[in-house]
């Protein structure tokens, strides 16, 4: 991934998949309050609803052992918390009258715990890795008839490549099961890009030739949601025979497949007896 997709994709994470351990369908922010924005004064602070998360680009260096592709990124994090009716602070650091599954009464610090996890667990099969570089000091800001806020920024750093990428699925396996072929791949990783039609995330293409792009050869049907992972079997006859399978990306979500882009292609050979 490039800086716009990981921007993105750390948006999505906020939005999406981070939770509290308790009711994991109860999420840390409001999808309106996970900005990607330069701005983190009190200007943002007083104009959108706490807990906040602002996603900012730090600076980039080139990779000294891969300078024509890959750049050391680093991305920071604000948190901003309050708790009501918090005079000294500690509440909204720690903690108070916590109501279980959802963010009431929640300091910087739970808020904290849970995001590192989330993000230190992505990997590389979604197109990046993150690793954490410091965390500053807690701060406390004065936002008027608002009362106060407590932030908290986290550095991290990716390696990213200076172009968009669109990962191949991993794990697809084709072997002879004569007088067929069988094919299996498990679950795809979750991405903000992968297009919003489920039946159309995979693509799988056969041929007696080696497949290159998604016109090659014959297409295989896949069924409602092949991302989700998917076995079955092909009637090729004996021969030699060549597997494709790609994932489909939509960057801006419009669900038609005219704007797609599809990843590498995940080619696999098969001897059929």
């Amino acid at each position: 991934m490039n800086d716009w997709q990981v921007a993105q994709q750390l948006q999505y994470e906020f939005q999406n998949n981070m939770t509290w351990p308790d009711s994991p369908n109860n999420q840390l922010f409001h999808d309106s309050s996970v900005l990607i924005t330069p701005m983190t004064g009190p200007e943002v602070l007083k104009n959108y609803p706490v807990p906040l998360a602002i996603i900012g680009i730090g600076s980039a260096s080139l990779n000294p052992h891969r300078q024509d592709e890959i750049l050391d990124q680093q991305f920071e994090i604000l948190i901003v918390i309050s708790v009501g009716g918090d005079k000294s602070g500690q509440a909204s650091l720690i903690g108070k009258d916590r109501t279980l599954g959802t963010s009431k009464g929640m300091g910087l610090l739970e808020y904290i715990d849970i995001i590192q996890t989330q993000i230190t667990n992505m990997t590389e099969s979604q197109g990046i890795k993150f690793s954490l570089l410091g965390m500053s000091n807690t701060a406390i800001t004065r936002l008027g008839d608002r009362g106060s806020v407590l932030s908290r920024n986290l550095t991290y750093s990716a390696r990213i490549t200076q172009g968009k990428t669109y990962e191949a699925p991993l794990g697809f396996r084709v072997v002879d099961a004569s007088p067929n072929a069988s094919f299996s791949w498990p679950a795809i990783v979750d991405r903000f890009d992968l297009t919003s039609v489920l039946a159309e995330r995979m693509v799988l293409r056969l041929d007696s030739s080696p497949i290159t792009s998604v016109t090659d050869g014959t297409g295989i049907s896949l069924g409602a949601d092949p991302g989700a992972g998917l076995g079955g079997t092909s009637g090729t006859g004996s021969g030699t025979w060549y597997f494709g399978l790609f994932i489909a990306y939509d960057d801006y979500g419009t669900g038609s497949s005219a704007n797609y882009v599809y990843s590498d292609v995940a080619l696999r050979k098969v001897v059929v007896s």
